[in-house]
């Protein structure tokens, strides 16, 4: 009998054709083998827009996200998330029974966080090198060579068009920071600055401010060159489409855009924040445009031989276009991922029986709603959410989630909301992930008569790195009369202690108890 289908829950807070990870959402469902895969892709946040409306979108409502997810998970047998971290979807993932967990990496930050995530992808083998974990792997993210048609040649002998396409605050300097300097090399160049937030000036005379345009590959064929000058990039898929489309890039020399460049062959690669080299690749590329002008007007019909006595401005375009196409095509990129479905499928299987669908959600779970909550500024619904992680029975078992509630806890802090955090901090501490930082606010926050056995635990695990804490809280004793528990305190701090300085101080702090209490 013939395996059924596998079914997979790809889960995005942003589809369609946009940024790199929206744009990857886009693709997977146009290229993905519909014969052994049905995909369903779920967008966690229902305030996203779907630039792709051909897409069919499975949003979630705003609240109880993780009971809506076990019902969705409920038949699936591949649950992909773009990472790293997203307790709300890899809690459900585990809860629910899928067998099979990947996440999708698309920035320069560690993934692998919780343990039942199968194999992390990452979109660059710069964000490979950021990874710790095992199961790990790189598969480029890429384009749609059919639809990023490549157009060699000048485009215009009239004007020379220098673009930027990306957020305004992504780049270490945008173009109309040193426009005088790029004006001043020609007199045809114009400047064309295009993405989100690229509208918060006017245009004036050869400097065009367009903001956000949905026909970007119209951009492409009219813009001779493409700066992409960030400080850092995961990826970079504008140069990928510029190269696609025979524009040649100018790239800083960082991340994912060292491996889509090659320099002096596809384009050029610049040291990071180094304006001056940026503009002497430029003054390279205008010449080297010159020369194929000069070619053009005296044999129209005759192509220049590529490869003779350097570079050529066509001949860079023909070899950009060969690597977008050879390294970056986006249907390889949906190839190795079904490949890694199918290795998956063949080690784990698919769904045999469906998963539960009334399990509250875990504190991790609920961790990661509230920092939802928090980042879309929704206060008094991320403090709901925060009664009801500090009130359950179970610990924390994930170090990120801990640390993502340590967060929080500062956040409502500077808000007055004291008690709270100090219940907050009582649970980081609790479950063991409690750091000097975490145990001093809670000392400083909480009632003088606290001085409950957990923390006094806590204190003495933290003697050598933090001895302070020791002290405190024996001084929180004093205060409290509680002079005896100071002095075990202390005596088992000295125990514990493996570190010469520590030892000294705690003992130098031991006979400073006992001469004041005239015990000496």
């Amino acid at each position: 009998m013939p395996r059924r289908k596998a079914r997979i829950a790809h889960c995005t807070w942003a589809t369609g054709i946009g940024v790199g990870a929206g744009r990857f959402d886009s693709y997977l469902n146009r290229f993905i083998s519909k014969d052994e895969f049905e995909l369903s892709i779920i967008s966690l946040n229902p305030n996203a827009k779907h630039y792709d409306t051909s897409l069919n979108v499975l949003t979630l409502q705003e609240h109880n996200r993780f009971e809506q997810l076990l019902h969705l998970f409920r038949d699936i047998d591949i649950v992909q998330f773009q990472g790293s971290f997203d307790p709300l979807v890899c809690e459900a993932a585990r809860i629910s029974g899928t067998p099979i967990l990947i996440e999708v990496l698309h920035n320069l930050e560690p993934g692998g966080i919780f343990s039942n995530i199968d194999i992390s992808l990452c979109v660059s083998q710069s964000v490979l090198r950021c990874q710790h974990q095992e199961n790990v792997k790189y598969i480029y993210n890429g384009v749609d060579m059919r639809e990023f048609a490549f157009r060699p040649g000048v485009r215009s002998k009239e004007r020379i068009v220098v673009l930027q396409t990306c957020h305004r605050n992504k780049p270490f300097k945008n173009l109309d920071e040193f426009a005088d300097e790029i004006l001043a090399l020609d007199p045809r160049i114009e400047l064309w600055l295009a993405g989100p937030q690229q509208n918060v000036e006017q245009s004036r005379e050869r400097v065009q401010f367009l903001g956000v345009v949905e026909d970007v590959i119209s951009l492409y064929h009219q813009a001779d060159v493409l700066f992409q000058l960030s400080k850092e990039e995961p990826l970079g898929l504008v140069a990928i489409e510029a190269m696609a489309c025979g524009c040649l890039p100018i790239v800083s020399e960082t991340g994912g855009l060292a491996e889509i460049v090659l320099d002096r062959e596809t384009g050029w690669r610049v040291p990071v924040g180094d304006t001056e080299k940026a503009l002497t690749a430029l003054q390279q590329a205008l010449q080297l445009r010159a020369e194929q002008e000069r070619m053009e007007e005296e044999a129209s019909t005759r192509q220049p031989a590529e490869g003779t006595g350097g570079p050529t401005w066509i001949g860079m375009q023909h070899a950009g276009r060969a690597r977008a196409e050879s390294v970056f095509n986006i249907e390889d990129c949906i190839r190795g991922y079904e490949s890694v479905y199918r290795e998956l499928i063949e080690k784990k299987g698919l769904r045999s029986d469906p998963g539960p669908i009334d399990i509250p959600p875990t504190i991790e779970a609920l961790i990661g709603e509230a920092i939802v909550l928090f980042q879309q500024k929704k206060w008094h619904r991320m403090l709901q959410s925060l009664q009801k992680i500090v009130a359950h029975p179970m610990c924390i078992q994930e170090q990120t989630c801990a640390q993502a509630l340590q967060m929080l806890a500062l956040a409502i802090t500077s808000q007055q909301e004291t008690s709270l955090a100090v219940r907050a901090y009582h649970k980081i501490i609790v479950s063991g992930f409690g750091q000097a930082e975490d145990i001093a606010q809670y000392l400083e926050l909480s009632p003088v008569e606290e001085c409950s056995m957990f923390i006094q635990e806590a204190v003495i695990g933290l003697v050598d790195s933090n001895p302070e804490l020791s002290l405190l809280l024996a001084e929180r004793m004093l205060r409290n009369h509680q002079i005896d528990e100071a002095l075990q305190l202390l005596d088992r701090c000295l125990a514990q202690a493996n570190s010469e300085v520590s030892r000294n101080s705690l003992e130098h702090s031991r006979e400073d108890f006992l001469r004041a209490l005239g015990r000496a």
